[in-house]
């Protein structure tokens, strides 16, 4: 049997006389200070035992950009240390109740190595102590401990790399028909699906800011940015600027769209990275606001990843908001984008044209730009004047090519 083993099997086994010591901690980064922890909590007993925080664990306690390493790997390191007997993996921390009814282990050693530590912790175990009168429990000062986090800091900070605390908040995790069919006229630019979503995250995230900081809105537009084609997530993010009265940076993709290249696939199109105007950021240079990116959905994280780059100047945290995430489910981004379009056909087109002040999205021209001949000349016809002038200005924009009707 090997050093890692889950709870049930460790709770099987007989230990007879031998003495069981249990510890418990994330172990993220091995440092100086859990080598000692770990040799000196050895001494206590025969069998070392050590209970490893799982990622969920971990990622709940330090932020979403930890654990450095996963369950799996920091369960290997800590099982190749000669004083570690065995090894388990738990959401449950070492300390939590039903881990030591389960285990029954003869001493419990916590680590501690500053006075206001001491205090919490000799509180907690005097708790234990009260609860299982059978197990021994013991504060162990480790001296010189060095935490992981510091390390992450030192690191970051010697090579000028700036640590981004990224947070998501999706409004739909779950897609079901009627989610998937009202994201699909959002994807369009409907304007009463965009006004909807639009105030369902404002009030999201008037709940969720504080109200003594500054905050910057983020989202992401092809460029030029103008009045005429708008991304559907500019438009969202637009109105809840509105609403909320906070200043606005947009990142401009610069790329020439090409109907051949360009899929709604984010596992196989190409991501263009996003570039922020300096004169845009420089006067929130130095005083680190948080930002609140806006998208319409989350899939890879490509777009998030690359906006870090041009956002690591201003901020060192970013609350990232998007309508669905697209990540495991079973429609793909095309099934889910067109989802209402297929449904309705030409006249969802044309009816989304009839609305007033309704701007086209990038999703719609590229819908267009797709159309065969016939059913682009059925949509050009059944537009007024207007209509049509607005139609060949966004398609031109987008596009960089006139629209052509034969």
């Amino acid at each position: 049997m090997g050093k890692i083993i889950s709870i049930n099997k460790l709770k099987k086994i007989n230990f007879g006389k031998l003495k069981t010591v249990l510890i418990g901690g994330s172990f993220d980064i091995i440092t100086v200070g859990h080598i000692r922890y770990l040799r000196e909590s050895k001494k206590f007993g025969d069998i070392l035992i050590v209970g490893l925080a799982d990622d969920k664990n971990v990622k709940e306690r330090k932020g979403s950009t930890r654990p450095i390493f996963s369950a799996k790997q920091r369960a290997e390191i800590i099982a190749g240390l000669q004083s570690v007997d065995y090894v388990f993996t738990s959401y449950l921390s070492a300390y939590n109740d039903k881990i030591l009814k389960s285990i029954k282990p003869d001493m419990v050693v916590i680590s501690q190595n500053n006075k206001i530590e001491f205090k919490r912790r000799q509180k907690f175990k005097k708790l234990l102590e009260s609860k299982f009168p059978s197990i021994k429990f013991r504060l162990l000062k480790i001296s010189n401990k060095i935490h992981t986090t510091d390390i992450i800091k030192r690191i970051l900070k010697r090579y000028s790399i700036k640590n981004i605390d990224v947070e998501k908040i999706i409004l739909y995790k779950k897609l079901n028909k009627k989610i998937i069919r009202e994201y699909s006229r959002f994807k369009f630019g409907d304007p009463i699906i965009i006004k909807k979503y639009a105030n369902k995250l404002t009030k999201i995230i008037k709940n969720y800011i504080k109200k003594n900081k500054n905050y910057i809105i983020y989202t992401t537009a092809k460029a030029p940015i103008n009045k005429y084609c708008k991304k559907n997530s500019l438009i969202l993010t637009e109105q809840i600027f509105k609403n909320l009265k906070l200043p606005l940076i947009v990142g401009e993709y610069n790329y020439l769209y090409n109907r051949k290249k360009f899929t709604d696939n984010l596992l196989k199109r190409k991501m263009h990275e996003p570039i922020i105007k300096k004169c845009s950021i420089s006067k929130f240079k130095k005083r680190n606001y948080p930002v609140l990116m806006i998208d319409d959905s989350i899939f890879t994280g490509a777009a998030l990843k690359i906006s870090i780059k041009q956002l690591k100047d201003i901020t060192d945290k970013i609350i990232f908001f998007a309508i669905i995430d697209l990540y495991k489910q079973k429609y793909s981004e095309e099934e889910v984008n067109n989802f209402y379009y297929k449904e309705k056909g030409m006249p969802f087109l044309l009816k989304l044209f009839k609305i007033k002040k309704y701007i086209p999205t990038s999703h719609f021209i590229r819908v267009v730009d797709a159309l065969e001949e016939k059913n682009k000349k059925i949509l050009f016809e059944n537009l007024n004047k207007k209509q049509k002038i607005l139609l060949e200005k966004a398609y031109n924009i987008y596009t960089d090519k006139k629209l052509k009707i034969s």
